[in-house]
């Protein structure tokens, strides 16, 4: 619910609070606290390439995308937008965290930019690559969020 929607909401409700909407907003806490979460592994690509993500028609209020070299690396670059753009992530950050943590580090090397250079950009006579010609992919990953979950209020959209 954004604030014109909840100060109609508030103002239908008779909510005496609500005589001076300026004032009212500013003892209303509009955080959006991420209460549910999907990480989406794009995979490792190069950027003409990737088609976007986002969360139309979806049960997923906002999403963000992260580059890296790896995937931890991408997802964490995704979690710094959300933060960035007003999202509290306290609420979810140690699901994440922990799934995060479940992910073997040589399924994450498997899949990640060093080992594309490894296999794709081969060696000179003296075991050095050359990258000056070299178009690098990127490790791409979304996470969708959403305030919806245990204690969501849609009228106070905070923690409770």
């Amino acid at each position: 619910m954004n604030r014109a929607q909840h100060i109609v909401y508030k103002l239908l409700e008779g909510d005496p609070d609500v005589v001076n909407p300026k004032d009212y907003l500013k003892k209303v806490d509009f955080t959006k606290y991420a209460r549910s979460y999907r990480i989406v592994d794009h995979g490792l690509m190069f950027s003409d390439y990737f088609g976007g993500h986002g969360t139309a028609f979806t049960e997923w209020e906002d999403a963000a995308t992260g580059y890296g070299d790896d995937i931890k690396e991408a997802v964490n670059d995704a979690l710094n937008m959300l933060a960035e753009s007003g999202w509290d992530l306290s609420i979810i950050q140690p699901k994440i965290d922990e799934e995060m943590a479940s992910w073997s580090e040589a399924d994450i090397k498997k899949v990640s930019v060093d080992q594309w250079i490894e296999d794709n950009v081969k060696p000179d006579e003296e075991g050095e690559r050359e990258m000056d010609n070299v178009e690098l992919p990127s490790y791409i990953a979304s996470v969708d969020v959403t305030q919806q979950g245990e204690g969501y209020d849609p009228i106070q959209a905070q923690p409770t």
